[in-house]
């Protein structure tokens, strides 16, 4: 990676900010529901997801090096498909929660 790479992924855009915010809301809610445990599972659930959607370029080239054989493979997916299942995990995980919560 070199530094023109590293300065298009480093930008902090309202996407990215409220993508965290999300996050770290829904492991404090983790946390309230069900202590350190929930929190950390929470966090590592996440952790995936928002990567995703704060370095899909990274992702999507480390899935198409082919380190063996030295080439770029097609891509397997796109920027905005590796972010929107990044956020359907995002957003889908909490609403579960909260509707569990609610139905018990």
């Amino acid at each position: 990676m070199n530094d023109a790479d590293y300065d298009s992924e480093s930008r902090i855009t309202r996407e990215r900010i409220v993508a965290t915010i999300i996050v770290v809301c829904s492991v404090v809610y983790a946390f309230t529901i069900g202590g350190y445990v929930l929190a950390i599972r929470a966090f590592l659930l996440f952790m995936v997801p928002l990567t995703m959607i704060w370095l899909p370029d990274v992702l999507i080239r480390i899935a198409t090096l082919d380190a063996k054989w030295k080439r770029q493979l097609v891509a397997p997916a796109s920027k905005f498909s590796v972010r929107m299942i990044a956020w359907v995990v995002i957003v889908g995980v909490p609403a579960a929660w909260i509707i569990s919560s609610f139905t018990r």
